[in-house]
């Protein structure tokens, strides 16, 4: 789930990862009303979205403001909730697409590993 700062405080579960972040990109499938169409506040950015329980995880190729970025969201992958997760230090390696955007040295926030590429010793 993708929850807002107040829809998570009203919730009475325990998770068992959860990260926080923000700013909300698309809340109840409305674009965040505190962006601008013409910002010129332009990253490459990075977020999360949920539809139907499953997640989107998308980073942008070129810098975008965060209307841009959270319109994705709401228009081609029609999602009801979207996180902003970053903007200045987005990166992303991704093997089949031959994307390695190595900028800094650092840990990955988001990692996924198919069990099917994975050889047992």
């Amino acid at each position: 789930v993708i929850l807002t700062t107040e829809q998570y405080k009203a919730k009475v579960f325990q998770p068992d990862y959860a990260t926080q972040s923000g700013p909300m990109l698309v809340i109840n499938g409305k674009i965040n009303p505190l962006f601008l169409a013409n910002s010129d506040s332009k990253k490459i950015r990075n977020g999360v979205g949920v539809k139907n329980n499953k997640l989107y995880f998308v980073i942008s190729k070129n810098r975008v403001n965060f209307y841009s970025f959270a319109q994705f969201f709401q228009k081609y992958l029609e999602v009801e909730q979207a996180l902003y997760l970053d903007g200045s230090i987005s990166s992303l390696y991704l093997h089949k697409n031959n994307r390695n955007d190595k900028k800094f040295n650092m840990g990955p926030i988001i990692g996924w590993v198919d069990q099917a590429d994975c050889r047992h010793k």
